[in-house]
């Protein structure tokens, strides 16, 4: 069964137009919100990061998965 807090974190990024970003419980407490995601810029990550902070993680980490 996946986190709710994953799922809830990925409805956050897709209201905000970050669609098709997956997130998983990452680290020994899952308390890592680890995105992977496209198209999305650093500066609208960090503003979100608050709120998925929010939703019981202690950081959020993210990768691109921008082919190059």
């Amino acid at each position: 069964m996946r986190d709710a807090r994953c799922i809830e974190a990925e409805r956050l990024l897709a209201a905000e137009g970050v669609v098709g970003a997956q997130v998983d419980a990452a680290g020994e407490a899952s308390d890592i919100a680890a995105i992977a995601a496209a198209g999305i810029a650093l500066e609208q990550l960090q503003a979100l990061s608050r709120r998925i902070k929010a939703l019981g993680f202690r950081y959020v980490a993210w990768t691109d998965q921008q082919p190059e």
